[in-house]
């Protein structure tokens, strides 16, 4: 004869699952976003040193190529858009490997073109005051293609966006002829304390100087980056 166990299983209510549920999200939503925000700065660290260091080696190779030197360099004879192309995949471009080159420059305004890397980051290229002295090109780099697609104007925010700069070589300072992080020279003349004023600039499209602080700080967004 067997005995009828009458003890009843005891369930979680509806009340209990719906708060444990509120629980996991609340602490889902406190979580998640810091999250995400570190793989985005480790993502940004990566690809940014990557940039200058291949961009650094191509500007290099390209003046040992020519047997140029760093005052040797100039852009005068590019005017616009189709020229720069020309001048690009016959000169830095041959020494950088990039997965496109394309025209992004519209007839009347600087020439620009864009810069689409192997890791998904990419940068709009343009020359400033064409066929002047006075020129120069700046590299207006993304840590995501899509990103340089959202560029206003040529401004930089210092987390999706950072500027890099090659002068010709007839400017009288230590930067010209060469790659560097810097808005022309200006951002290696600042202190750091400078540079993280000016990346902390409340216009987001004026952090011009955000890829030298990061540069000075061995290529790492420290705590006190004002990454937001």
């Amino acid at each position: 004869m067997f005995l009828k166990n009458n003890k009843k299983k005891k369930a979680f209510t509806l009340a209990e699952v719906l708060i444990t549920l509120s629980i996991i999200g609340v602490i889902a939503a406190m979580t998640i976003p810091t999250l995400v925000l570190n793989y985005q700065r480790n993502i940004t660290e990566t690809r940014i040193k990557a940039f200058y260091s291949n961009m650094t080696q191509a500007v290099g190779q390209w003046l040992a190529e020519e047997h140029m030197e760093p005052k040797d360099v100039y852009f005068q004879n590019v005017t616009t858009t189709p020229q720069f192309i020309t001048w690009w995949n016959n000169n830095i471009g041959k020494h950088l490997t990039v997965s496109n080159v394309e025209s992004v420059g519209k007839e009347g305004e600087h020439p620009c073109i864009r810069l689409t890397m192997l890791d998904g980051s990419a940068a709009n290229v343009s020359i400033n005051n064409p066929g002047t002295t006075e020129n120069a090109m700046h590299f207006y780099w993304c840590a995501e293609r899509r990103f340089c697609d959202e560029l206003i104007g040529n401004g930089v925010d210092g987390r999706r966006t950072f500027l890099f700069t090659l002068e010709p070589g007839n400017k009288n300072h230590a930067g010209a002829g060469r790659f560097q992080t810097s808005y022309y020279t200006l951002s290696h003349t600042l202190t750091r304390d400078q540079l993280l004023e000016n990346c902390s600039h409340k216009k987001l499209t004026d952090r011009y100087h955000c890829a030298r602080l990061i540069e000075v700080d061995g290529w790492k967004i420290k705590s006190d980056y004002p990454w937001f």
